[in-house]
């Protein structure tokens, strides 16, 4: 990553986002270019295999990754997602994107999944920022994607200040 935009991360996160002042005005915040005001509503349960590929099967991700056993597997559309979902193989993580909203899960074992679905509504009490990683490899395998873009939302606590809250996939760009 550029060294500038590093040094400008630096500095947004050192001013603004770990600062304790409680009269730090949300709106100064929101108005530097790369933060975007945005609410996001949270949805977390435990389900099974079976309810969790129904949920899959029923999502429509304009991009994604699943991760079983023994492959990684890159997602750009339903027809993409069925068929993977479809090859019957132990699925242990994944992450699929769809406009404003986004589903994550994790295998916990004994047939149990934690699913997080995240959707942006029209509120504005958080501010978010869009991150970028460029040729990660991942999880010890060969880059999944040329680029990983995430959307991190930020809330503010008068004890703890602009503090990370959750993490949503957008889109894999170039996926290998």
């Amino acid at each position: 990553m550029d060294s500038s935009i590093n040094n400008y991360n630096q500095w947004i996160e050192d001013e603004f986002l770990n600062s304790s002042d409680s009269n730090l005005a949300y709106s100064e915040l929101s108005a530097f270019k790369p933060f975007k005001s945005v609410s996001v509503k949270i949805d977390t349960q435990k389900v099974s295999i079976e309810e969790l590929k129904n949920k899959l099967l029923s999502y429509k991700p304009n991009s994604g990754w699943l991760l079983s056993s023994d492959k990684l597997i890159a997602v750009s559309s339903q027809n993409e997602l069925s068929d993977a979902i479809n090859q019957q193989f132990f699925l242990l993580e994944g992450e699929l994107a769809q406009d404003k909203k986004s589903l994550q899960f994790v295998h916990l074992g004994a047939q149990q999944y934690s699913v997080v679905e995240h959707a942006e509504v029209d509120e504005s009490t958080e501010l978010s920022i869009q991150v970028q990683y460029q040729d990660q490899p991942f999880l010890g395998q060969e880059t999944i994607a040329k680029t990983l873009t995430y959307r991190v939302y930020w809330q503010f606590s008068e004890d703890q200040g602009w503090k990370a809250t959750s993490r949503r996939l957008i889109e894999l760009q170039g996926a290998l």
